[in-house]
């Protein structure tokens, strides 16, 4: 009983005299990491978690590896592009590593100011400095799909859609079935941007155009002739 009462009062003192027990403090812990990395704070604000992502490079010290993570919490197919060799063989061995690179990953050297991506491409572009360059938020907004947006480490910059684009909502253009189209910006030459799985589709299929995004629909109609691995495209959109 004696030692529980020296106890219970050489706590009291300490407590009158300043001196906080290390349990009851209020003190928030101090961490080398407590402020959150560029990648990993950019993943709450992001309005889609799927299609392309592209992150430019060179990204601050140990964050390659986080580009995992981002494959991990989203749909993206990522396209990383720097000027850093060290940072591209660091996280071409990591990707590879999992399994992710050439499939969910690609990385390429370059610089900013020349991203190999055809125009009107990317659904997000990531890039962890200020977009001051001229040259370099041009370059973004290229790649961009409108709408799109660039995420950088002092806010955010959204791809308008194009002026002059026309949307065609319906087989037939709009409602009216009049297929005369108002579009200013689609003109020869035509080129294939790019091709998404599956590469051919049965009939009957239509194509409509939205937003400055195309849209393929496939309705619920199958024949005899038809492979069973259509079936999970069959009721669905697919972005070309």
């Amino acid at each position: 009983m004696k030692k529980y009462w020296t106890s219970s009062f050489l706590f009291l003192f300490l407590m009158l005299i300043g001196v906080s027990s290390p349990t009851f403090s209020k003190e928030p812990a101090v961490s080398g990491q407590e402020s959150s990395s560029f990648l990993e704070a950019c993943l709450p604000k992001l309005n889609t978690k799927q299609g392309i992502c592209v992150v430019l490079g060179p990204l601050p010290d140990q964050q390659v590896s986080e580009i995992n993570r981002l494959i991990e919490q989203t749909q993206f197919q990522i396209y990383f592009q720097s000027s850093d060799a060290a940072q591209l063989a660091e996280l071409r061995k990591l990707a590879d590593q999992r399994g992710y690179l050439g499939s969910r990953l690609f990385a390429d050297a370059g610089t900013n100011n020349s991203i190999a991506l055809a125009s009107n491409l990317a659904d997000v572009v990531l890039v962890p400095v200020p977009l001051k360059n001229d040259q370099t938020r041009a370059e973004i907004l290229r790649v961009l799909r409108p709408q799109g947006t660039a995420y950088h480490s002092e806010g955010e910059l959204t791809k308008p859609i194009p002026a002059g684009n026309d949307d065609w909502t319906h087989p037939y253009h709009r409602p009216d079935n009049n297929p005369q189209s108002e579009d200013q910006n689609a003109r020869a030459p035509y080129r294939t941007q790019f091709l998404a799985d599956p590469k051919f589709s049965p009939m009957p299929e239509v194509s409509v155009a939205a937003g400055g995004e195309s849209l393929q629909s496939l309705r619920a109609y199958r024949t005899q002739t038809e492979s069973e691995c259509h079936s999970e495209y069959f009721n669905v959109h697919q972005c070309l």
